[in-house]
């Protein structure tokens, strides 16, 4: 087996935009583009397989199994979209399997004349809590960088110079930029430790302006009021188990002056 794209529909689109959002950080970028998908009511037309994914099965509701995938979804409005979002990333420590994927993925984009891509995904806060998610951009080049400032003056872009952009959202644009396409990633900031909509929902409100897509992310809110509930059980699970440590802490050190 050899990483292939199968098509399951053919489509005509004019001058797509390429919007990717794969497993990572939080799930921001899944969520991200799965709320996309869900609310432009988009349609499959095409499954990317790959012996860099995880060697496993999927078993499904009906109880059959198939492949671990990434899928392409496709919306024809004011601005055509593909949107590619899935089960999995390659490993992280297989770089030949990244690379291979993600030529895969611009010879599929070149195919549809893509010119523009957008990745979506998570910038990690070093385990802080994020009250209030930024969003962080970088793009393929200044002509980009300058459109999107113009339009939403309030994204931050990033200046960590030799900071990295691990996975797709990365080598979508940076290997892209090698092959003429132009585009740009945001990253919504998490602490990483659980699923996280607020950072999600802070990405989709940029793309939103960014692109003029236009669409309610109200029904992001109430996957954000679960996840805060599940952050205070875990919080207070964490300050009962310090407690706890503390108190054993404190009796081994009353046992030994005994």
């Amino acid at each position: 087996m050899k990483t292939e794209i199968v098509e399951l529909e053919k489509i005509n689109l004019k001058n797509p935009i390429l919007i990717e959002g794969l497993p990572g950080i939080g799930l921001i970028g899944k969520i991200a583009v799965e709320y996309l998908i869900s609310e432009l009511k988009t349609k499959k037309f095409a499954e990317l397989y790959s012996p860099h994914f995880p060697h496993q099965a999927i078993i499904e509701k009906d109880s059959s199994l198939r492949l671990v995938r990434d899928e392409f979804y496709y919306y024809k409005g004011e601005k055509d979209l593909i949107i590619l979002t899935g089960d999995t990333q390659v490993h992280p420590a297989d770089s030949y399997g990244h690379y291979e994927v993600v030529q895969k993925i611009l010879d599929f984009s070149e195919k549809y004349d893509v010119k523009e891509i957008y990745t979506l995904g998570g910038y990690s806060s070093g385990g802080k809590e994020v009250k209030e998610p930024r969003v962080l951009a970088s793009g393929t080049d200044q002509e980009i960088i300058k459109r999107v400032s113009s339009i939403d003056s309030k994204l931050i872009f990033r200046e960590d110079i030799g900071a990295a952009i691990v996975g797709a959202s990365g080598l979508l644009l940076a290997i892209g930029r090698l092959r003429n396409f132009r585009g740009l990633c945001l990253l919504g900031e998490s602490s990483g430790f659980v699923i996280d909509p607020k950072a999600a929902k802070s990405v989709l409100h940029r793309l939103n302006k960014i692109l003029g897509i236009d669409i309610s992310l109200e029904g992001l809110e109430k996957k954000i009021k679960e996840n805060e509930e599940l952050i205070k059980k875990l919080q207070k699970f964490q300050e009962k188990t310090i407690k706890k440590e503390m108190l054993e802490e404190k009796n081994r050190g009353m046992e030994y002056i005994r």
